[in-house]
């Protein structure tokens, strides 16, 4: 057995907090989670928005350290492989140029997304998550927002709770109440980049 950090520590900027939160983990499951997490970090931290945060900001540089790495090269080769150019215009159709983007595999990071809260229930509840349950996670893209806009706002006048520094890292949730298993999650990754997530009973297709 290992320690899994949730969410990853590389989510931080060093020095890190001394409040970071672990849960155990078997060894061949934190080592193969290790690059979807290197992935996941990846993908924030590039986002337009992150850099104008103070701590994201400190992460950004140490993601392109990591690109250059002789043993990202693979990695970096992907990762540019997926750079494109696309046009922005304003809601009013005004064309204002050219930016570069990035294809995500959205797959991918809300497997990492969906560890994190199965972590966190761990840390609420003070117990695994049973099996008999399922976590299906989501970005929060427009469409999604648009999806669960009512879900969120609930949520979010709820208390936040956080695991570090707050400004990196914070969480809502709500459990239903006929299960208190059952539960919708929240998290939000400096104060810009947002996930929601369902625990529900796997015998439940959720449809959203």
């Amino acid at each position: 057995m290992t320690v899994d950090h949730i969410p990853p520590k590389n989510l931080f900027p060093k020095p890190r907090p001394d409040n970071l939160f672990t849960v155990p983990s078997c060894y061949p499951c934190n080592n193969e989670s290790s690059k979807d997490d290197e992935y996941f970090r990846l993908n924030i931290v590039l986002r337009e928005d992150t850099p104008e945060h103070v701590e994201g900001s400190k992460l950004f540089k140490a993601v392109m350290r990591s690109l250059t790495r002789i043993q990202s090269a693979g990695y970096k080769k992907s990762f540019l492989s997926g750079i494109k150019d696309l046009e922005v215009f304003t809601p009013h159709g005004l064309y204002l140029g050219e930016v570069s983007t990035y294809d995500v595999e959205l797959t991918r990071v809300d497997k990492v997304a969906a560890r994190m809260i199965k972590g966190l229930y761990y840390k609420e509840r003070s117990k695994r998550l049973s099996d008999e349950y399922k976590v299906n996670t989501y970005s929060m893209t427009n469409l999604i927002a648009k999806q669960f806009h009512g879900i969120v706002q609930t949520l979010l006048q709820l208390p936040p709770n956080f695991v570090g520094k707050r400004e990196v890292f914070s969480y809502w949730s709500m459990s239903t109440k006929d299960d208190p298993d059952s539960s919708v999650w929240l998290l939000l990754f400096f104060e810009a980049t947002a996930f929601i997530g369902f625990i529900t009973p796997r015998k439940n297709i959720f449809k959203g």
